[in-house]
């Protein structure tokens, strides 16, 4: 599986979770009387959320990795001018 297929995957999974959260938990959140009801569910959901949020920002930061390591790859087998490379030339 490439990296950019896992962030893909873990966006995906990150969005179905917290949209498949029921309304009555949302609710109960939102109530100081009912917050007491689903404290444990509550800590849960924001550690997986917490979870998911820490393999997003992996993979994110590996894309990053590949492409500075392509870029570096290229830059050592031809003579070139970085930022022209990039399109970022002026």
């Amino acid at each position: 599986m490439s990296i950019t297929a896992y962030l893909e995957a873990v966006c995906a999974i990150d969005e179905g979770f917290r949209q498949q959260r029921a309304l009555w938990l949302q609710l109960c959140d939102w109530s100081l009387v009912l917050r007491w009801i689903n404290r444990a569910e509550r800590r849960a959901f924001h550690e997986t959320c917490d979870a998911l949020d820490w393999c997003r920002n992996w993979a994110i930061r590996q894309r990053g990795v590949d492409i500075t390591a392509c870029l570096q790859r290229a830059g050592a087998s031809a003579e070139f001018e970085p930022g022209f490379s990039l399109g970022l030339a002026a």
